[in-house]
């Protein structure tokens, strides 16, 4: 009697979802509104996966206080890209490359490199900075 109830419970809870999600989505085909919620909770959950990865890496380089949600834009979207290999890190900011030794102590750094959307880093310290057009080494 009660899996009875259960299962009239869950379709009632079923239908008034489908009717609650129906009225949202309007005009829309149905296929097309599925996946913009699936795409939206997808990136949610990579979103957060990506702040607790980064929350992490600071609590464990001793900033205990640190939550990248916090950030102010202006911060967080002056990083375009880190790259990290052997003993160094590059983190490739919006008005310049910065290379980091293994302490985080600065290794080298690089002013306007505007044209650079991504790099490499080697293990020798090394830089490749790629563009759209092209790709340079920089050897600090």
């Amino acid at each position: 009697m009660a899996d009875i109830k259960r299962e009239q419970e869950r379709d009632e809870l079923h239908r008034a979802i489908w009717s609650i999600a129906d009225g949202l989505r309007g005009s829309v085909d149905g296929w097309d509104f599925k996946s913009y919620v699936l795409g939206t909770i997808f990136y949610r959950y990579i979103s957060e996966n990506l702040t607790s990865y980064i929350n992490a890496g600071e609590i464990d380089a001793g900033d205990t206080d640190f939550d990248y949600a916090k950030l102010p834009d202006s911060v967080a979207e002056e990083i375009r890209d880190v790259s990290a290999c052997g003993r160094y890190l590059s983190v490739l900011y919006a008005d310049r490359l910065v290379v980091y030794n293994r302490q985080l102590q600065v290794y080298a750094t690089l002013h306007g490199p505007e044209h650079t959307h991504e790099v490499l880093t080697r293990a020798d310290g090394s830089v490749l900075m790629i563009g759209a057009d092209s790709a340079e080494l920089f050897l600090p």
